[in-house]
């Protein structure tokens, strides 16, 4: 990575522009995205799936587009393919899918390593293996986008701020107490 000129930004100073280069630009791409396939479709890729992507950005380099360029072609054409943007669309349920669900659900995000590893060994058909990684999961600070999203949606806790009690039946009301209503409802959830 090189750093380039500067760039003016209203609230950041000192912010430089950077460009993103290879000494070996092929091999990288390649690297690359043999390293993000498999995490972006958040379970083991077959060689014959990963090939048009590769192949995608390594004609883009060879079409005169930078390294970044290149890599960024490759990446966009993944994060756009069907098995990442659709979850549950397998028509198996295997593992790995049961750690998507899993941590879609409770995180809002991919599965960790250690979901993924327990997905890996065809451990999380196991009811008990579940129950365990559904308890280590609540117990994750990640819950909370999770409590978050889910009492604002269902409590309508997003809409609370959109509405102001009168003052005079309610002088006691304060940005300070709606924080607090929404944060009790949280934490009794």
């Amino acid at each position: 990575m090189k750093e380039e000129e500067a760039i003016w930004m209203r609230h950041r100073k000192g912010v430089k522009n950077h460009v993103v280069d290879s000494s070996q630009p092929e091999a990288d791409i390649e690297r690359i995205l043999r390293e993000f396939i498999p995490r972006a479709y958040r379970r083991p890729v077959a060689e014959e799936q990963m090939i048009p992507f590769i192949k995608l950005a390594k004609d883009r380099l060879a079409s005169g587009r930078t390294f970044e360029e290149a890599v960024r072609s490759g990446i966009t054409a993944v994060l756009c393919s069907p098995q990442f943007l659709l979850l549950n669309s397998e028509p198996v349920v295997d593992d790995y899918a049961i750690a998507s669900r899993m941590s879609y659900f409770l995180w809002s995000t991919m599965p960790d390593e250690e979901l993924l590893q327990l997905a890996a060994e065809g451990k999380l058909k196991d009811p008990a293996v579940r129950q365990a990684q559904v308890e280590r999961m609540i117990a994750d600070p990640k819950i909370e986008t999770f409590v978050n999203d889910f009492t604002g949606q269902w409590l309508d806790l997003y809409d609370l701020e959109f509405t102001t009690p009168d003052m005079r039946l309610y002088p006691e009301f304060d940005p300070l107490l709606l924080e607090a209503m929404k944060e009790e409802t949280r934490l009794f959830f």
